[in-house]
């Protein structure tokens, strides 16, 4: 998943809002889909507009 981190951080930068079963058949990934899944999880907060009101993406 390591390897693969850098597309998913490119891919979320471009549409923050891909669906995580979309990002692994963008990137190649051919193995399960837990594991894509959770480090997209952990990752999309960063790739999400701030929220005005709270300041912090949604």
């Amino acid at each position: 998943m390591d390897a693969v981190e850098p597309q998913i951080r490119e891919l979320l930068e471009q549409w923050p809002e891909m669906l995580a079963t979309v990002i692994p058949e963008r990137i190649g990934w051919d193995r399960g889909l837990t594991v894509p899944k959770d480090r997209i999880r952990d990752l999309r907060p960063a790739y999400r507009a701030a929220d005005p009101v709270l300041g912090h993406g949604l």
